[in-house]
């Protein structure tokens, strides 16, 4: 199956998800900090969970990838260990996971597949859904990932956060139909507010589906000399924002951007703490129009065997 097909039921994968009893525990008051542990895909998970935590729950939660969480991390009994994973088969699941547990602090793993093996170290599993198939670049599981960290806030909270799952669905179906502006430069995320962890996934996806450099920027800081670059060079800006940052957006228009640059605006009216699935969809809908655009498929990319067989490092 193409990696645009895939795209397609990534709003079907996160309906399913929604719609998935998962019976969440609730957090337990006297805990000190919550790390939350990714990489790749999962990184921009973690990114999303973390900052609704931060928002909603009366914890101090911290985004980390698994080595740094392993090597640098100060975990202790008193802390819960969140992982997120799309195989939960790797030594990148298996090394913090293993820490965790030696250190005696709580882990709980949000998985898109169960592996037994892990799923014996921890204390609990929450599943979200998977890809259809075997593929080297996750969309289904990506975007499901994001509902069950919703759904697990929301599960800790008496006031809820309110949503409408038919509006979110019918909002990246919509999405997934914008026609974009693409080219074979190098492409620049900006984000404001909740969208950082889509605009850090959109670089991602650059780099393993069209094989262009790119890099991920906050809208506002960009100002603070990377313009001294992209002023005289070709550049392709997507710009990730909630209606509230319109003001800002405008004033970029005329102060930052060149007529020489193509701009690709990515804007959600939907409450931000959904609206990163709307962004979500724009920016997978940018990633396969390229791919398209470029003749590109994944099943053709060029990988070393090096890099396509997991590592055996252990941290």
């Amino acid at each position: 199956m193409k990696f645009s097909e895939h795209v397609k039921l990534a709003p079907l994968a996160v309906k399913k998800t929604f719609e998935y009893n998962h019976c969440f525990l609730t957090l337990q008051k006297g805990i000190k900090k919550i790390y939350v542990v990714g990489s790749g895909s999962s990184y921009s998970q973690a990114i999303y969970l973390v900052e609704l935590i931060n928002r909603y729950l009366p914890f101090c939660a911290i985004y980390l990838n698994p080595y740094s969480f392993v090597r640098h991390s100060n975990f202790t009994e008193s802390d819960v260990c969140i992982h997120f994973t799309q195989e939960a088969k790797r030594n990148d699941n298996i090394c913090p996971i293993k820490f965790a547990k030696r250190k005696g602090g709580k882990i709980i793993l949000f998985t898109a597949k169960i592996n037994s093996r892990i799923e014996a170290e921890v204390d609990e599993c929450y599943k979200y859904g998977s890809e259809t198939s075997k593929i080297l670049v996750a969309s289904m599981s990506y975007a499901s990932g994001y509902v069950v960290a919703l759904k697990y806030v929301c599960a800790q909270l008496k006031k809820k956060i309110k949503y409408d799952v038919d509006e979110i669905v019918e909002k990246m179906e919509k999405a997934l139909k914008i026609q974009y502006s693409t080219e074979d430069v190098f492409t620049d995320f900006l984000y404001a507010g909740l969208s950082y962890s889509v605009a850090v996934e959109g670089a991602l996806k650059t780099n393993e589906c069209l094989l262009q450099d790119r890099e991920f920027y906050e809208l506002k800081h960009y100002s603070h000399g990377k313009h001294f670059v992209s002023w005289n060079n070709n550049r392709l800006f997507n710009i990730m924002y909630h209606k509230k940052d319109q003001d800002l957006v405008d004033l970029y228009k005329d102060t930052i951007f060149e007529d020489h640059h193509t701009i690709n605006y990515m804007r959600s009216d939907l409450l931000p703490e959904v609206a990163v699935f709307e962004w979500m969809a724009q920016m997978l809908a940018f990633i396969t129009q390229s791919m398209e655009n470029k003749g590109i498929e994944l099943k053709n990319i060029p990988i070393h065997n090096r890099i396509k067989i997991p590592h055996g490092f252990t941290y």
